[in-house]
This record gives structure tokens, C-alpha cells and sequence, in this order.
């Protein structure tokens, strides 16, 4: 799978929001546009300096999404797609928060 270009300066896509905030890799048939190599499904096999610098970009945006609740973000991320969801698992915080907060170095 051909790895997409850096977001840095453009809106996140619907794919690396969905990845930041869950933690979890879901592939589509088309228009793939995340971290991930069209195989795992593990965000964490993913971290690179790209997601660290999208994280800190909109983290932000992302923790408000969280917070709202909502499991289909349309009006943020008008791509996000039905099998995408906001999964938050009794979670207080999104999985790119409890792994990087607000620096770009992964939490011990």
C-alpha cells in the first residue's frame, strides 16, 4: 500500500482522525488515507514522526470530538466513513493522548 502524504498544513483525514482517537487501523476498499500499511491494524505498529506532529497539530479538535460523545463525526471529518466510529470504550481520553499527550514522545 502506497503511503500518503504528510498532512501537515491540511486538514487531518477522516482515516488518521479515526486511528489518532482509536488506536485501531480500519482499512477500505478505497481511498485509504491513513498511518497504516494496508495489513496491521494496531496504530501503535504505526507511530512515526508524521502521526506525532498530526496528534500535536489537531489534538486539540480531537479531544474536543471525544469529549462530544459522538461515534460518527461527520461535521468535522465530512469523509468519515460508517465503519469508522468513535469508540470509547469507557475511555477518558483518546488513545494518541494517553499515548503521546501533549508532547510528541510516547508515555512510558
Amino acid at each position: 500500500m502506497e503511503r500518503r502524504a504528510p498532512n501537515h498544513g491540511r486538514k487531518l483525514s477522516a482515516d488518521c482522525a479515526h486511528e489518532l482517537l482509536n488506536g485501531k487501523i480500519s482499512y477500505s476498499f478505497t481511498d485509504y488515507a491513513g498511518y497504516g500499511d494496508g495489513v496491521g491494524t494496531d496504530a501503535g505498529d504505526f507511530v512515526s514522526d508524521e502521526m506525532r506532529a498530526d496528534w500535536l497539530a489537531n489534538r486539540e479538535l480531537l479531544i474536543k470530538v471525544w469529549k462530544s460523545g459522538k461515534l460518527f463525526p461527520h461535521d468535522v471529518w465530512p469523509g468519515w466513513r460508517i465503519w469508522l466510529s468513535v469508540d470509547h470504550n469507557g475511555e477518558p481520553l483518546p488513545w494518541c493522548e494517553r499515548q503521546f499527550g501533549g508532547s510528541s514522545s510516547p508515555r512510558k
